[in-house]
């Protein structure tokens, strides 16, 4: 997956969240004047920062193969890569109808045309909710043996979901009217809004926490790699722990293959040659 560096996106993702959390929080102080307008700035900022975001996926996802590369790209990947930009935009337009939306609940808008924020909201979190599943169920399918860099980026995107699914809630709650007529009904559209902010707030957490979940994951998923102890004529080979110049290698160079992990020949062919001649277990096949 093509993103934002870490770093940036990972920032960029709390700072939505976090501003999505202090914009639903000032709805908590219904008392308090400023609080609608101060609410409605907060979303909008949030909301711009994922629509940038789900832009930047979307371009990348439209870009051409690299002309070293477009004669492996078979019919199956172009379908793959089909599917990956409808998904982007789906994303897109979902986080275009939250920005909508966070104008929208300005108090001069919200004052002439309430619609337009509540269900620019409520649509927009339908959209959202279904791209991030697709996104999930896309990456179980890219990796069906989970890394753990695979089961952290399924995380994050179900994350955003349950998000989304919440918004879709305390939207709807506004849209019909029954915050207004009852104060159970406020509250708690407050509660799954504040739910749905922490959510999309985890989402950047999950992030970070990738690079430690994949290696705490891919530690206890990987068969050692073994390297014999006392010479060739040993009477019963003793294993230890090598380190593989095929640790180094990115996910997406990395194949499955009887259940092991397995990388390309041409990616390690030391390692290869060491294992096989050492008599350990060939981690390294050709595909």
């Amino acid at each position: 997956m093509t993103d934002v560096p870490d770093l940036s996106r990972i920032v960029m993702i709390l700072v939505a969240g976090v501003a999505f959390c202090a914009g639903t929080a000032c709805y908590y102080a219904p008392n308090w004047r400023p609080g609608p307008l101060v609410a409605a700035v907060l979303y909008t900022t949030g909301a711009s920062l994922f629509l940038i975001l789900d832009l930047y996926d979307w371009r990348q996802a439209c870009q051409p193969p690299a002309r070293a590369c477009r004669h492996s790209v078979d019919q199956e990947q172009a379908r793959a890569g089909g599917a990956e930009r409808a998904n982007r935009a789906l994303s897109v337009l979902g986080t275009a109808l939250y920005v909508l939306g966070s104008v929208a609940y300005t108090p001069v808008v919200y004052a002439a045309v309430p619609a337009v924020g509540n269900w620019s909201y409520a649509i927009g979190s339908v959209f959202v909710g279904s791209s991030q599943l697709w996104k999930a169920r896309r990456a179980t399918i890219a990796a069906p043996k989970l890394t753990g860099e695979a089961i952290a980026d399924i995380g994050a995107e179900l994350s955003a979901a349950l998000g989304a699914w919440c918004w879709l809630i305390g939207a709807l709650i506004f849209a019909s009217g029954a915050h207004a007529t009852a104060a159970s009904l406020y509250w708690a559209s407050l509660g799954v809004w504040m739910a749905g902010s922490l959510l999309f707030t985890a989402v950047g957490f999950i992030a970070a926490c990738r690079p430690a979940l994949a290696r705490v994951v891919n530690a206890c998923r990987s068969p050692a790699r073994l390297k014999p102890e006392g010479g060739a004529h040993a009477g019963r080979r003793s294993c230890r722990p090598v380190r593989s110049r095929c640790d180094a290698l990115r996910v997406a160079d990395v194949e499955r293959c009887s259940g092991e992990s397995a990388c390309r020949t041409d990616s390690c062919p030391a390692t290869a040659a060491m294992l096989v001649a050492a008599g350990c277990p060939a981690l390294c096949k050709a595909p």
